[in-house]
Formats: structure tokens, sequence, C-alpha cells
């Protein structure tokens, strides 16, 4: 609230005139502030002028002056235009609705004309800006005719004041804006197939963004841009000059953070978050196809999101985890990975596949959360590294010997048969898929061929006898109580059936039958991880292999490690909602 008095300079301050005994003021009042102004053009007389500020907020002498600023820029920015520039004070316009329409013109046109700035002096001498208009401005958007005589469009009621400040306040509300952020101005250049946004800071004084003190003044701008979703085909990018708040307080000149996107980012967040989306469905050099952008600027936006999202991801909870490897490059170059057996996600990934992978693993849990001496089970292969690394670092744990392991030595053994005897029995040429199908997925040719076989006396039919036979004992027993019977029985077997391979692997699940035992508790297997691995597998296939092996291990927690940190997808609220059939 402000009143004030002119009068020539005083010899000595008055206090403001009194009107009617008296001037009430509100009871939030809780600051009171005078400032003086002294105003003299060229030789004219001089013009003094006491105006009292009245706050509702308890304000410095330095914090007041701050507001009478903005307040003031208001007045120098749009009045003191429409006075002089425009004439509006001198027009003569009375009749009818003239006087509304000349309005209305003036008003629209001081934000037509802000487009492009010209540089001038008035022939009272001051420095003045003549904003104009270029043809690749935003202009109303009219459902009619243009009139020429008024230079505005039929609206359907609307000034062109009116319509300017519809677009953009309709674009300040769809760039998710609150005050003081808005937009200023809308450019939109076809030719260049980009749409662009001036947002502007709407206050004089902001709180300090380092220690939090209020009402701090601005400092100065620094102009910036940020890359944003498109707008229909073109591209949209965002411009601000964004404030720097020197602080009383704490001494420090910091920036202010924009609401829309990250610090030292050059996307907004719904653009980085759009990248995450696509991210895991196609190659990071096709998503940079389609959204216009270098591919290396999109994995420094992954890169960052899924670093900070594992950051605060919690493993407190792991207790069963499961080990695997899988390749990342050609050349017998891979990944060990671990996953989490109860949520189904990749907890760590890193180059490797010996025991110090293990130890990196447990220092990794602990800086999540998690406790080594917590977990219960560790399901793996039967690697030699991984079992001296599971029984250094994951003393507590059982080891769980993956069952698809267990049977794929045995389908390996059973191939060694056929490859031996094939050379005396030339007939068991096209065999080897049929061996190692269910009978369930055999082909009526292979249903045949295998047919033959079992009412054969080859080595191969009995080998693969045996096989069955262990794979029966998985799909029976559910604990490994049921299953220490029938797999001794099994093992007697394989010890006596005068076929090398299977005598050998039996020696090998005899040398780690607690751990083969330990494979059939509910879940404790590795089925999951292989799932999972298959996927990262078919990331790497879609970008044609990773250059940096980082690159991968930051796609792979991005497709299995189920990272609830990340920014939501720019279409989340937006999606349809599936329905329930019955």
């Amino acid at each position: 609230m402000c009143f004030r008095q002119r009068c020539k300079p005083p010899a000595t301050p008055r206090t403001p005139r009194q009107r009617g005994g008296g001037c009430s003021v509100p009871e939030s009042t809780q600051t009171i502030g005078p400032v003086d102004s002294l105003r003299k053009i060229g030789n004219q007389e001089s013009n003094f002028e006491r105006r009292y500020y009245i706050s509702s907020r308890e304000l410095t002498a330095e914090q007041l002056a701050v507001a009478v600023r903005g307040h003031w820029a208001v007045e120098n920015r749009l009045h003191w235009v429409l006075d002089v520039s425009f004439g509006e004070d001198a027009s003569t316009v009375r009749k009818d609705n003239g006087l509304y329409v000349v309005s209305c013109g003036t008003g629209g046109g001081v934000r037509v004309l802000r487009g492009r700035r010209c540089q001038g002096r008035t022939e009272s001498g001051r420095n003045r800006t003549l904003y104009i208009a270029t043809p690749s401005l935003t202009l109303p958007l009219g459902r009619g005719r243009q009139s020429a005589a008024l230079g505005m469009e039929d609206n359907g009621g609307l000034s062109s004041r009116g319509c300017f400040l519809m677009i953009e306040t309709l674009f300040t509300q769809a760039l998710g804006l609150v005050a003081p952020w808005q937009v200023d101005e809308v450019i939109f250049k076809p030719e260049n197939g980009r749409i662009d946004f001036q947002v502007g800071f709407g206050a004089a004084i902001h709180a300090c963004p380092a220690c939090g003190a209020a009402a701090q003044p601005l400092h100065d701008r620094l102009a910036r841009s940020w890359r944003h979703l498109d707008f229909f085909q073109y591209e949209a990018h965002l411009h601000a000059e964004v404030p720097r708040v020197p602080c009383a307080g704490c001494g420090k000149v910091t920036q202010i953070a924009v609401p829309w996107a990250r610090e030292g980012s050059g996307f907004t967040l719904l653009f980085e978050a759009l990248t995450l989306m696509l991210a895991p469905t196609m190659s990071v050099l096709a998503a940079g196809r389609l959204l216009r952008v270098r591919s290396r600027r999109l994995w420094r936006v992954i890169n960052h999101h899924v670093g900070r999202a594992r950051a605060r991801e919690s493993h407190a909870r792991v207790r069963a985890i499961g080990v695997d490897e899988t390749a990342s490059k050609r050349g017998q170059t891979y990944l060990s990975v671990f996953y989490d057996l109860d949520a189904q996600r990749l907890l760590f990934a890193t180059p490797g596949r010996d025991k110090v992978t293990l130890g990196k693993f447990a220092s990794d849990l602990r800086a999540h959360g998690g406790q080594p001496t917590a977990i219960t089970h560790v399901s793996m292969d039967m690697s030699g590294s991984f079992q001296a690394g599971a029984a250094e670092h994951f003393p507590a744990a059982e080891v769980c010997f993956d069952r698809f392991h267990v049977v794929a030595l045995s389908s390996t053994a059973l191939d060694e048969v056929r490859r031996a005897e094939v050379k005396t029995a030339p007939e068991l040429k096209g065999t080897r898929w049929g061996l190692h199908k269910k009978p369930a997925d055999w082909t009526v040719k292979q249903t045949d061929t295998m047919y033959w076989l079992q009412r054969s006396n080859l080595k191969t039919a009995r080998a693969w006898r045996i096989k069955q036979a262990l794979r029966s004992i998985y799909a029976t027993a559910t604990t490994p109580d049921e299953a220490n019977p029938l797999l001794k029985r099994w093992l007697s077997w394989a010890s006596r059936c005068r076929l090398e391979p299977f005598k050998r692997l039996g020696r090998t699940i005899s040398k780690h039958l607690p751990g083969v035992l330990n494979g059939f508790h509910p879940g404790k297997h590795n089925g999951r991880v292989e799932a999972m691995n298959r996927a990262l597998q078919e990331a790497r296939a879609r970008a044609r292999g990773y250059r940096r092996v980082e690159n991968f291990i930051a796609m792979a927690y991005l497709i299995a490690g189920k990272l609830t940190h990340l920014p939501a997808s720019p279409f989340a609220p937006f999606l349809p909602v599936p329905h329930e059939t019955t």
C-alpha cells in the first residue's frame, strides 16, 4: 500500500498530510517506510515527492527499497509506455466503446512489440526501448477474420491483449510454472523447426538458496537455455535469465534453482524422463536420432539419474542373492551380476567373474544399508572362484547350486556320449536337438527318432535315460529332505553306468552334494537370473554392443534394477487404466 504527497523541495522534511483528522492504517501493518523522490528534467523546476509504503511484513530499509523498485518497475514498463509512447492520457476518444477498443489495442500492442529491441532516446533525453515485431513471433490465435482497421482479430469477443494473456497463461500452465516464474514471450519459427519460450522471474526479492534467509535482493541474472519436450513436430526450448541472490547473512552469491531442470543440465526434467523411458526399449543411438540429440548427451543423462537412483536404494532387506556372469563384449569379457532372489531385481554389476567381484558386492551391500552377515542363501553355479568368494565374504550363507546348471552339466555329459558313439553309429546323426528337448516340445520327426532310440541298445539311449532321471528328481522333489534319497539313488546309478562322462558328473555332484541339496529350497535358484540376463543380452544386441562397459552396467540397472527413484514418465498421469476381464 502506498500514499504520497507532492510539493517543492522543503527545507526540512514534513509529515504526511492528514485528511479528516488522520489516515487509517490496517491492523496488520508491520512496516511503514517513507521514500523521498526528487525529479529534475533539464532546467525545469524540480518536483519533490514523499511516498509512504505500508507493508504487512517486517522489512529492513534495504528490503523495503528492493520492494519499492519492484513496484515501480511495473509503472515504468507498462504505464509509462501507455501514457507517453501510445498517448493514452492525451486521447480524446470518448464515443461509444471507442475508448475500450483503443485501450485493448494499445495494451495488446505493447505485448506484440516486445519481440526485438531497438535502443533510442526520446525528445526529453531519456533512454527508452522500442520493441519491433518480427514475422516469426507468435500472434494471437483467432477463429475468424482479421480487422485491418483495428489491427485486431475477431476472437469471439476477446481483445488482442486478452488473447496474448491467454496464450502466455496457457503455456505457463502447460509447462507447470508457478509464481514468480511465468512465460513472458513465445517465439515460433517454423522455418527453423523450433519454438522458444522466454521465461521470466517476476519477483524483486528471493530467499537465499544457500542459507534460506528471506527477502534478499537480486544481484544479477544469467541467461540459460534448456531443451524441452517437442511441441507437435517442433523442437521446444526454454530460455530464462536466472537470478543470483547476494545474501547478507551468509555472504554468498548463489544462483536460484529453476524448478523445471536440474543444476548443470541442458535439458528439462521432463525431457530427461522421456530419455529414461525410451532407453530400455531401444538403443541410445536410436533414441538420440528420434529426439534429435547426440547420443553422448543422452548417456550423460542416463548415467546421472541411474547413479543418483542407485545411491538412494536400500538393500537392508536382502536375504537371498543369485550370482551369475553375462557377456559384455566379445572375447571372453564378462560381467558378474548379483540379483535379489526375493525382490527379483539387479543389485550390483561389475566387470570380471572371480572372487574379487563378491568382495566388491559385499562393500556395495554395506554402502546401501545391507549386511553380508544377513545373507542366508547364495545361489550360483559350481564355479570355484564364486565358491571361494562366497565362503570369504558371506560365511553365514548357505550355498545353493543352481538346478539349471546341474541339469546343464548332465546335458553336456550326454552330448559327449553321443559325439563319441556317432562315429560308429551313423544313425545318431540329427538327434542332438531331440535329445536336449523336453518330450512335449518334440516335433513329429523327433518323436519318431526318439521312439526308435529308446528301443535301441546304444549308449546314447542309456545316457538320455540317466539325464531324464535327474530332471525328474528336480520336477518331483520340493525340499532337500525329499531330494536326498532320490539323489543318492541316482548317484549310485551314475557310478555304475559304465559311461565315463556320467561317472565324472556323479563324482562332481557327490563332492558338492550339500550345495546341490540346498538348491531344492523353493525359489533358491537362478531361473529369474537367467531371464534377466537374457534381457540384458537383448539390449546389448539392440545396441550392437557397448563401447564402454560403464554404459552397459548403467543400462543393466535401468532394465533390471527396478530403481524406484527415477523421474516419473512425462506421460504417466495420462496412461490408460487397464480393464480387468472376467
